[in-house]
């Protein structure tokens, strides 16, 4: 009775320097890798470039390549550096992954070599300037507005290009929100009231909260705002409404009030949007459509840490002037973020 032989089968013969390897009913050279694969439970090389199995060996990944030499036809060879390197973290290299954001990898094998995640599970080398900005423009994050070496750089198809003033980026909260941002001078604001939904943040109606945000207790709104953003100083605000006035020290509010949504001529894309507060001690909303309060994280010092200051825009009025909030009671305002 014949005995039927499956591919691919290896076998040693009474040399123990030789393996075959069977293939298109047949036998040919194979090699020590066939051989030790073999062992581990794995499979002889016999498809060109196959990378869908990938094995490893003394630390690197193999690759099935076709060799010149006649009686082997095949055989292991070390896989790319670009595979040996990223592809145990090809999981981490997607939208919300660890390098989506474009923060650079180190390879695995080879440390001084630094990569990009270019699409999903997709890597690729980083170019000189990414290494020198430690930051790569990449697939996800096309149209973001990243302040590199001092300078704004937005992420387009040519890579990270110098950002004009009053150019329009984006950034998402913890929740994944996108939010349009503005360049003003040498800040980027986000153009509208954050909406994020945190401990102690309210909204007047479920349907108006991203038209005009949450509003937020200080410790709430200290927390609140995305990575590699603040709360604003009152100093921030300062330089925004000079640039919004061009040094003026008349019309700062009209200047930061929405245009569509408000009474303002939103100068810089600020667009200020009327949300009114909330009272905690009356559990009562107050002067929706007709008052935006902002917070920024500056405390009063003359009273301690106790207090902070806030701005106060009204409607028909072209100015802004300053609340200071008794930190005791947790009344929440309007939120905006400045980039670090």
């Amino acid at each position: 009775m014949n005995m039927v032989v499956h591919e691919p089968t290896i076998k040693k013969t009474t040399n123990p320097n030789l393996t075959y390897v069977r293939q298109n009913s047949t036998w040919r050279h194979g090699t020590t890798l066939d051989y030790i694969f073999k062992q581990a439970g794995y499979r002889a090389c016999i498809t060109n470039n196959d990378t869908l199995k990938t094995y490893k060996y003394n630390n690197l990944y193999y690759v099935c390549t076709a060799q010149s030499t006649g009686d082997t036809v095949r055989k292991w060879v070390p896989a790319p550096d670009l595979f040996n390197d990223t592809y145990e973290s090809r999981s981490a290299c997607s939208a919300s992954g660890a390098y989506g954001d474009g923060s650079l990898m180190a390879g695995r094998v080879n440390k001084d070599k630094f990569y990009a995640c270019q699409s999903a599970s997709n890597f690729r080398l980083a170019n000189s300037d990414e290494i020198s900005y430690n930051r790569a423009c990449v697939t996800f994050i096309k149209g973001y507005i990243a302040r590199l070496e001092a300078v704004f750089r937005t992420c387009t198809d040519n890579g990270w290009v110098r950002t004009e003033d009053r150019s329009i980026g984006y950034v998402k909260d913890g929740a994944g929100n996108r939010y349009n941002t503005t360049v003003v001078g040498n800040q980027q604001w986000m153009r509208s009231n954050l909406y994020y939904n945190v401990d102690s943040s309210y909204c007047y109606k479920s349907d108006s909260c991203h038209v005009y945000g949450r509003l937020y207790t200080f410790g709430a709104a200290m927390k609140a705002c995305p990575a590699g953003w603040h709360l604003p100083t009152r100093a921030e605000y300062h330089t925004l409404m000079n640039e919004a006035t061009n040094g003026s020290s008349t019309g700062k509010g009209r200047a930061l009030k929405s245009y569509w949504h408000w009474d303002g001529s939103d100068a810089v894309a600020f667009d200020a949007r009327p949300a009114g507060y909330y009272v905690a001690s009356s559990n009562a909303y107050y002067n929706f459509g007709t008052w935006a309060l902002l917070w920024t994280s500056t405390s009063n010092a003359n009273v301690g840490a106790t207090r902070a200051a806030y701005l106060i825009l009204k409607t028909g009025e072209n100015d802004v002037t300053y609340g200071d909030a008794d930190l005791t009671k947790p009344n929440a305002y309007s939120v905006r973020c400045v980039q670090d």
